[in-house]
C-alpha cells in the first residue's frame, strides 16, 4: 500500500491533504520500507507542516525523501535507517529537533552533515548500536557543533528534561540533578540563556 492509502487507513477515507495541517502523525500506520515517487509528491503537499512523526514504520532507507521547507519538528523513531540522512539536509532545511532513536546507525560520523542545519538544536539517537561508542555525545556535539542537546544532555554533560521537541528549556523543567544545577547558578553561568538564543545568534 502507498503511504497515502495508508494515511487513509489511519485516519478515514475523507482525511484529505488541507494547507492548514501543522501537524502530522503517521506512528504505526503500517509498512513503508521505502518511500516511492507517490509517496513524496504526497508529503510534499503537506506545505505548512512543521512537525511530522513516521516512527515505527520500518522505514529503511531515506531515498526520495521530501522536499518540506516549513517542517521543524521530525521524528523517524524506531526505523532501520543506518544512513542517508544527507538527504533530510536537503529537503528539510528548517529542522530544529531531530529524533533518529531506535534505529541502526554504528558510527557519529553518519551525522556530520547536520551542521549544514543551522537551526538544529536538538538530536536524539538512544538505542542506536552507536549509543554504546563512549563519549558518543562528545563526538557529535563535536562534528555538529551548533546542536544544544542530544539525547537530552548539552554539551556539559548537564540533563534536560522533556525536551527533545527543541521546545521546553524552561530552567526549573531542565535541571535533573539540583545541586549541579545552584552551582551553576551561584557561578553565575546560565545554559538556559545559551539555549534561549535567537535565531540570528545561531546562524
Amino acid at each position: 500500500m502507498s503511504l497515502e492509502e495508508l494515511t487513509r487507513k489511519k485516519y478515514g477515507e475523507n482525511f484529505e491533504v488541507v494547507d492548514d495541517i501543522e501537524d502530522l502523525d503517521l506512528t504505526n500506520i503500517g509498512s513503508i520500507q521505502h518511500l516511492d515517487e507517490l509517496d513524496k509528491k504526497y508529503l510534499e503537499q503537506f506545505i505548512i507542516v512543521k512537525r511530522l512523526v513516521m516512527s515505527n514504520i520500518g522505514l529503511q532507507s531515506l531515498t526520495n525523501w521530501p522536499s518540506i521547507p516549513s517542517l521543524e519538528n521530525l521524528d523517524l523513531s524506531y526505523n532501520a535507517l543506518s544512513n542517508g540522512v544527507q538527504n533530510i539536509v536537503f529537503n528539510t532545511p528548517n529542522i530544529r529537533s531531530l529524533s533518529l532513536q531506535g534505529n541502526k546507525f554504528t558510527d557519529t560520523e553518519s551525522f556530520k552533515c547536520l551542521k549544514v542545519l543551522k537551526k538544529l538544536e536538538v538530536l536524539n539517537v538512544e538505542n542506536n548500536p552507536l549509543a554504546t561508542i563512549e563519549n558518543y555525545r562528545s563526538q557529535i556535539f563535536k562534528e555538529v557543533p551548533n546542536l544544544n542537546l542530544v539525547d537530552g544532555f548539552d554539551e556539559n554533560g548537564n540533563e534536560y528534561l522533556d525536551s527533545y521537541d527543541g521546545s521546553n528549556y524552561e530552567e526549573e523543567d531542565c535541571w535533573s540533578n539540583e545541586k549541579e544545577r545552584e552551582k551553576t547558578v551561584s557561578e553565575g553561568s546560565s545554559i538556559v540563556a545559551k539555549l534561549g538564543a535567537s535565531d540570528s545568534e545561531i546562524e
